[in-house]
């Protein structure tokens, strides 16, 4: 298979697909030229006696013509390779490489303090003191211990513990 370009999206960076890379014919001819002379030239300068047919001759093997080979990138596209993200996660175009981060994009999650609510349109964890837990509606039914796990880890919790009345009993 061939060099594949790999796209993705203006604003978010987020992975959209892959194509078939393209050969800038122009540039290309333009590198495997200016290798050729650099080859010849030393030949050259290796033997000044060189019969001008085999100056002529000299040409790049098929790995140096690849090497030399300069592919059209379109704008918001790279040549470096995509990564299959795990479950649940998307890979972003960050810095010159792939990076996965999470998809959380559609989920409603609320805030632990004030309660307010909001769906998520951004990729990447929940803000600090954001969870999918509700901390209006009460727990109900088997999902009791797993919202409580939960809750209890997105949440600090202070306790104070007084001591109930002591009850005095004279005969």
């Amino acid at each position: 298979m061939g060099k594949q370009v790999h796209h993705y999206d203006k604003k978010t960076r987020e992975f959209r697909g892959t194509t078939p890379a393209r050969i800038d014919p122009e540039e290309t001819k333009l590198k495997r030229r200016a290798r050729r002379k650099a080859k010849q030239d030393a030949a050259l300068e290796a033997d000044p006696q060189i019969n001008p047919e085999e100056l002529a001759a000299i040409d790049l093997t098929e790995e140096e013509a690849e090497e030399e080979t300069v592919y059209l990138v379109p704008a918001n596209a790279t040549l470096e390779e995509h990564v299959e993200p795990a479950a649940g996660n998307v890979t972003v175009f960050d810095g010159g490489v792939w990076d996965e981060k999470e998809d959380n994009r559609g989920k409603t999650i609320y805030n632990q303090v004030t309660g307010e609510s909001q769906v998520v349109d951004f990729l990447g964890g929940y803000p600090d003191g954001w969870s999918e837990i509700d901390p209006e509606l009460p727990f109900e039914g088997d999902e009791v211990d797993i919202q409580i796990d939960t809750y209890i880890n997105n949440l600090t919790v202070n306790v104070t513990v007084t001591p109930p009345p002591r009850l005095v009993v004279s005969c």
